[in-house]
């Protein structure tokens, strides 16, 4: 044992069992097979990195753009993202078409190659373009419009869930066409359709935005874009009764703070608290209005008069004469009605969800004992108005030139306000309208139709609120398919075309 240090150190013996000897392989030496075997195995890495990719999985990575840009990309008719976006496409002759709601769509063949070598680092890459012509531009914002409103219902966005702004992405892909006439006056009507469903921070940046794409043509916000953006802004608030009510309500509690001491606010305050602006006692009472059957239904007349609606801005309505149901409409009144149309019965109800027209509570009725067993429950928007056209074949000579439809909500709440209509509390009562939040605000009824609205509205309240009842002026909505053991319907007789087209309100 030797010493190192001035500590031992043990002394190692290789005994002769310990050596590792590589021997020849059919005659070469240990150290070049060694350096073959080393060489292969470099070569077959090599191989697995910069040719079996290409090998394996031949193609191209594509790069679509578009103007507008956020046009749909279909890769032999499936759907593969929105520009702009890249896509890797197998080898071989492809069909590309793009997309976008209310714009010509544009297809085009397209061979796609591929790389052999070092495929999976860089691989063989494309570029495909494709300029759009909107064939509506006003119809491209609607559709933008359209989706708006479906957002407008989701309420305001979190740090967790946010909106899209889907109303300024529609004015980016339109704008480049609002530079005539016809096609800005139209938009500018979309513009205001669409405020009808700004109710939220988050909706108003959006609509701000999309006003000032409209006025700069689509093209990024400029000293002279703000400018006129901000002019059409004022010129619409201070021709619409009520915008200034509505800014306040929305805006955040600084901005709404600068609103409410403004004279536009001050003035409209004042108008909303005059006696002119309350709505006025009905001293008719509803058995006593004019009397008529239609088919199996009983309808009163309701005469013409002013409405000023309780839940709403306050202002005065002039509603023409129509006639509206006694009651809900009866459960064996429906009856007849599925007898002559099966293809409403029940018995169809999966293609009827599949359709869209119904929900899979369609037809129900409860047993509580506060339910209103004579009135038909579980009818959808859509069934209802089935039943309307239905019944328009019941109505006299002497109306044929009448319309059988939904009331509108303003016709639903004069009604209400008849003493004994009792038309509170049974079931809730599906209206004609297309329920917007901000039903004050107005705009041609070309872009109120145009933009339209996920959901319809209900009136009355039903037998569940009878712990809380609820006003005639409560406005409600759901959407058209929604059936329900609590939501039913009563038909009106347009006589008016004013009213008889849906405005209602």
């Amino acid at each position: 044992m030797r010493r190192m240090f001035g500590k031992p150190v043990e002394r190692r013996v290789e005994l002769p069992e310990d050596r590792v000897e590589l021997k020849p392989i059919l005659g070469i030496r240990p150290g070049a097979w060694l350096a073959a075997l080393y060489a292969s195995a470099i070569v077959i890495a090599l191989l697995a990195v910069l040719i079996l990719p290409g090998i394996m999985k031949p193609g191209s990575v594509v790069a679509f753009d578009s103007e507008p840009r956020g046009a749909a990309v279909y890769v032999d008719g499936l759907y593969s993202g929105s520009t702009p976006c890249s896509v890797f496409i197998s080898p071989g002759e492809r069909e590309l078409r793009f997309s976008a709601p209310s714009f010509v769509p544009r297809s085009t063949r397209e061979r796609i190659g591929s790389r052999l070598l070092a495929s999976a680092f860089l691989p063989a890459r494309k570029a495909v373009f494709a300029e759009l012509k909107a064939e509506a531009p006003t119809l491209a914002l609607a559709s933008g419009g359209a989706d708006f409103a479906r957002w407008s219902f989701a309420g305001e966005p979190s740090a967790t869930y946010q909106i899209p702004p889907v109303l300024s992405e529609a004015a980016y892909r339109a704008g480049p066409y609002a530079g005539s006439g016809e096609n800005r006056v139209g938009m500018e009507g979309v513009l205001e359709a669409s405020a009808r469903f700004a109710a939220t921070q988050a909706a108003m940046r959006d609509l701000a935005r999309a006003l000032s794409l409209v006025e700069s043509a689509g093209l990024a916000p400029s000293p002279l874009g703000a400018l006129n953006a901000a002019s059409a802004a004022v010129r619409y608030l201070d021709r619409t009764d009520g915008s200034a009510l509505w800014l306040a309500s929305v805006l955040s509690k600084d901005a709404a703070s600068l609103v409410a001491s403004s004279r536009l606010y001050e003035a409209e305050n004042e108008r909303a608290a005059s006696p002119s602006s309350r709505p006025a006692a009905v001293a008719t009472g509803f058995a006593s209005l004019r009397r008529m059957t239609v088919g199996s239904l009983v309808f009163r007349e309701i005469p013409a008069g002013v409405l000023v609606p309780r839940e709403s801005l306050p202002r005065s309505l002039q509603i023409p004469s129509y006639w509206i149901a006694e009651t809900e409409v009866p459960q064996d009144v429906w009856d007849s009605f599925v007898k002559a149309n099966p293809l409403w019965s029940t018995g169809r109800k999966a293609e009827l969800i599949a359709e869209g027209l119904a929900t899979d509570s369609y037809g129900t009725r409860s047993t509580d004992p506060a339910f209103p067993s004579q009135s038909a429950s579980g009818v959808s928007w859509h069934a209802a108005s089935a039943f309307c056209d239905w019944l328009q074949a019941s109505l006299p000579p002497a109306l044929s030139s009448a319309r059988v439809r939904l009331p509108g909500e303003a016709e639903w709440e004069r009604a209400a306000a008849f003493p004994g209509s009792g038309m509170e509390g049974g079931l809730w009562e599906w209206c004609d309208d297309p329920f917007a939040p901000v039903d004050f605000l107005p705009a041609p009824a070309v872009a109120i139709a145009a933009v339209s609205s996920p959901e319809r509205s209900v009136r009355g309240g039903s037998w569940a609120n009878a712990a809380h009842p609820v006003a005639a002026g409560t406005r409600a909505s759901l959407p058209p398919e929604t059936c329900s053991e609590f939501v039913g319907f009563r038909p009106v007789i347009a006589i008016a075309i004013a009213i008889g087209e849906g405005s209602g309100r």
